[in-house]
């Protein structure tokens, strides 16, 4: 089972024992204990990102970020990010060599968030969180990321079972999203702009019979939200991702609502 916690979806007792677990007050009704929970999840994020490096130009510095004396696959995975956001012509080659790596890195999915790659992938993706100018090299770096995640699933998609619904399963993209969905509720509004950005491209690159209903309601509830942010580039993103779960004949589908 995947450890992604999504506090929307735990009943009451199950978000009380969560906060209790992180020594928070543990009182008063749902909405206040999802509201705690999802505070206290994206405060331990942002001190990682915080500890994340960027240079005095507000560009990246993979190089950097790979100088971690815990992680040999971090150390791996860096010259692959500094090479993607040097060039789009690598695209495809570093996108092959992050498929590698992460195949290698297990063989049960039920951990994969515990992996080193999944730590390490993670870790080295928190600095493109920091910059908010539009600098080329961080929009190719975040498109390497969002193909990278995509590609993750390339496996399971060849066994899948195309006989059940006709749907293709993506566990490991999901786990991905899952984990910067709670991001797009970060106190820094780049931070916000950002996590909105990588995972509206990576909705929008899921193949039309990706089995994405797991995310289904996360998304659209977080992304709602994101529709009134006071970030032009968070509103932006985020009805780029709910236009991909949008069904306009579906009077029910929260997706169509208006903010």
């Amino acid at each position: 089972m995947s450890s992604t916690l999504y506090p929307r979806k735990l009943k009451v007792a199950q978000l009380r024992l969560e906060l209790k677990k992180r020594k928070l007050d543990h009182t008063g009704k749902k909405a206040v204990l999802i509201e705690r929970l999802e505070k206290s999840i994206a405060d331990g994020m942002l001190t990682s990102i915080e500890q994340s490096t960027v240079t005095g130009t507000g560009e990246i510095d993979i190089v950097q970020e790979s100088r971690s004396p815990t992680s040999k696959v971090q150390q791996k995975l860096a010259p692959i990010f500094q090479r993607a956001s040097s060039s789009h012509a690598w695209r495809r080659q570093c996108v092959l060599d992050i498929l590698t790596l992460k195949n290698a890195a297990m063989s049960d999915r039920d951990e994969f968030l515990a992996t080193d790659f999944f730590k390490a992938f993670v870790h080295l993706t928190y600095p493109l969180l920091k910059v908010a100018s539009r600098a080329a090299n961080v929009e190719r770096c975040i498109e390497f990321v969002c193909d990278s995640v995509l590609a993750w699933d390339s496996q399971t998609v060849e066994n899948a079972d195309t006989a059940n619904e006709g749907t293709l399963p993506v566990p490991f993209a999901a786990d991905f999203v899952s984990h910067f969905l709670t991001l797009t509720r970060a106190q820094s509004a780049t931070v916000r702009f950002r996590s909105c950005q990588i995972v509206a491209n990576i909705i929008n690159g899921f193949r039309e019979d990706a089995d994405i209903d797991s995310l289904w309601d996360p998304i659209v509830d977080t992304m709602l939200e994101r529709t009134k942010d006071t970030n032009v580039n968070c509103r932006m993103f985020a009805i780029t991702a709910l236009k991909r779960l949008h069904e306009p004949d579906d009077p029910k589908n929260k997706a169509n609502r208006r903010g």
